[in-house]
């Protein structure tokens, strides 16, 4: 970067003291500073190596057949249970970590019909719905997977 730690230390001190006195005083943050991309994995914007999305996004991501229906179940852990569902049975199953890419990034990675949960935020079930992945919401996982299992994709 061309700059003293020292400077990148007082400039990162500095933020987090404004943070964290916008967030107990209620006072709206503003972040600026141009553009700015997440990764989805595909490539598009993925400058990293070792991506975990594009990992992820080469493993999952790519297209499946029609008589598959594929369900993500997120549980208390941030983990998501991937099912291949074919003809009422289970025909492949993994789990993999949200990490730091959270769960709309990561059902964004995937090619997905369905993510069961216990819950989720109305920005992030939005989001997921407009991606074509509905939105199951149950206390009850178990049985949502079930009630899964005998529709059709």
């Amino acid at each position: 970067m061309t700059i003293a730690r020292t400077s990148v230390q007082r400039i990162y001190d500095n933020a987090r003291k404004k943070l964290a006195d916008a967030i107990v005083e209620g006072r709206p943050i503003r972040i600026e500073g141009g553009d700015f991309y997440t990764c989805d994995g595909r490539g598009q914007h993925c400058i990293r190596g070792g991506c975990y999305n594009r990992e992820l996004y080469l493993k999952y991501g790519t297209t499946k057949k029609e008589s598959v229906k594929r369900i993500l179940v997120l549980d208390e852990a941030e983990r998501v249970r991937i099912l291949d569902i074919s003809g009422g049975t289970v025909v492949f199953s993994d789990v993999v970590e949200t990490r730091e890419c959270g769960i709309y990034g990561l059902a964004n990675s995937l090619v997905a019909d369905v993510l069961i949960c216990r819950e989720i935020d109305s920005k992030n079930s939005l989001l997921l719905e407009s991606n074509g992945i509905k939105v199951v919401v149950s206390t009850y996982l178990e049985e949502a997977i079930k009630r899964q299992l005998i529709t059709r994709p």
